[in-house]
């Protein structure tokens, strides 16, 4: 009963299409603060996305700016951070070190929107919102503590022009 179904999907698509858009802004702040910070970063602006947008759910406009904004520069943030540290450690297998990593994203989104359902069911949209916002929290901030990078990311132009000197590129 807050907006149309149109609406509801925009917000709901928000924070997906950020995360998209900005990627190659999240890459140059990801080089500035490394690898461990951005997604803390990300982790923090995730969970309380979440659990303020549990306080707006009968206000369009704050489901556009709380889990619409804040949550797509988090996933942004999360995405890169974990995206580039597979490449760092592994040399041969590194296709299936990065296709096991992001089967693990695709598995716990799949498992993620099952447990949402059900969570709107037993307890109600806020409390939906608040758990997923404890959750992210409780299981990201200590898997971002984890994440340490092999190497340091070495500051390029906006587009590495160096690559196109290769053969094989």
């Amino acid at each position: 009963g807050v907006g149309s179904p149109l609406a509801l999907s925009f917000c709901g698509s928000l924070s997906p299409a950020l995360m998209a858009s900005i990627g190659m802004l999240v890459s140059r702040v990801m080089r500035s603060l490394g690898t461990r910070k951005l997604c803390f970063v990300g982790i923090t602006l995730m969970a309380l996305a979440e659990i303020g947008a549990s306080f707006v759910t009968d206000h369009l406009v704050g489901l556009f700016f709380l889990p619409g904004v804040p949550l797509g520069l988090g996933m942004s943030a999360c995405f890169m951070s974990f995206s580039v540290a597979p490449a760092q450690y592994f040399r041969r297998k590194r296709g299936l070190a990065n296709g096991i990593v992001m089967a693990g994203g695709g598995f716990g989104g799949a498992i993620m929107s099952v447990a949402t359902n059900n969570m709107i069911e037993r307890y109600g949209v806020e409390w939906a919102f608040r758990i997923t916002g404890f959750l992210i929290a409780g299981t990201g901030l200590p898997a971002a503590w984890l994440i340490k990078e092999r190497t340091p990311i070495h500051a390029t132009g906006l587009i590495d022009w160096t690559l196109f000197r290769q053969a094989n590129f």
